[in-house]
């Protein structure tokens, strides 16, 4: 048994149903396989994967019993990356690939593995539930049923795609040196908002941030969250996190991330905390789209790179006025 994928220029409404009934099986053998697999989380299928005989669309599930941090939510870093993946809708699967390979945490994150699993996870829920839908109506026009047809071949091609990159069988590879690019937001009255924020930061908090902030330049976004697209006012953004400490990004392009705002976060029902962040973040949605048409402006590329030395700047000699602070205090 194999997964059917369907031409949606030649693909009748009969070859559509066998089709849908075939994956359904398929898809039914993999939930038994995760049954199985959460009752008995010390044990592993056949090289680490759940698979269907001569099937070539796998989930991979090597140390999915894995015990995680304390401050890391596997549910939200899925959440952030998922959505992610799940806006993609690219009908080229090598441009499909590549896009979900840009999108997806870099090795370099320490729950790589995990956040691949449940993506591909909620992508084969999809194709269930897309299946199901199509068999309890009675009646669909034809537009609708292309649209179905299309949802499903997607998801499918996802799945594919995220094998390809797991198994490196694509032709995409990545270095050990890839970095993102990292924007800068400014405030309404021109100056950059993070570098401020730092600057007037408490110098025991600034390795905490230096760790988060290179979280996203290294592709690993320490307990990354994206906020609930329920609150309009947060939706588009997400952040990074460790105790006590919040940094607050989005992804502008491919590997460019925009910093958006970073302080110390007292308390999740803080009114004036919540206001503030809602405040920055429209802000920055005001001039959005003005920082993704300079991505390809070298002037302003090169300003970026100025910014980040000044951060960098910022780490180090808060670092050093720390460690002086301590010595002394030593004596």
């Amino acid at each position: 048994m194999e997964i059917i994928y369907l031409d949606l220029d030649e693909c009748s409404e009969e070859e559509l149903v066998f089709a849908i009934n075939n994956n359904n099986r398929y898809i039914s053998n993999i939930e038994q396989e995760l049954k199985m697999m959460k009752k008995e989380t010390t044990q592993v299928s056949h090289d680490n994967k759940i698979y269907e005989k001569n099937t070539n669309l796998s989930v991979d599930i090597s140390d999915t019993s894995k015990t995680y941090d304390d401050s890391f939510n596997i549910d939200e870093a899925v959440d952030y990356y998922f959505e992610i993946i799940d806006s993609l809708n690219s009908e080229d699967n090598d441009k499909l690939t590549t896009d979900i390979f840009e999108a997806l945490p870099s090795k370099n994150s320490q729950y790589h593995d995990e956040i691949f699993f449940n993506i591909q996870l909620r992508l084969l829920k999809n194709v269930k539930e897309i299946r199901e839908f199509i068999e309890e109506i009675d009646e669909i026009n034809k537009d609708d049923l292309e649209d179905l047809k299309q949802e499903l071949n997607l998801n499918i091609a996802k799945i594919q795609a995220i094998n390809d990159i797991k198994n490196k069988s694509s032709d995409i590879e990545e270095t050990e040196d890839a970095r993102n690019n990292l924007i800068f937001v400014p405030t309404s009255g021109g100056n950059i908002r993070v570098l401020d924020e730092l600057s007037s930061i408490d110098g025991e908090y600034l390795e905490g941030f230096r760790g988060l902030i290179n979280s996203i330049r290294d592709g690993s976004f320490k307990n990354v969250k994206r906020f609930h697209s329920s609150n309009n006012k947060t939706a588009y953004a997400s952040e990074v996190k460790d105790y006590k400490i919040r940094v607050v990004f989005d992804r502008i392009g491919p590997h460019e991330y925009a910093l958006i705002t970073a302080f110390i976060k007292k308390s999740d029902n803080d009114i004036g905390y919540q206001r503030t962040l809602i405040s920055k973040i429209r802000n920055y949605m005001n001039i959005k789209n003005s920082l993704i048409e300079n991505l390809s402006n070298p002037s302003f590329l090169a300003l970026q790179k100025q910014y980040e030395k000044e951060l960098d700047t910022i780490f180090e000699s808060k670092s050093r006025q720390v460690q002086y602070v301590k010595k002394s205090g030593d004596k």
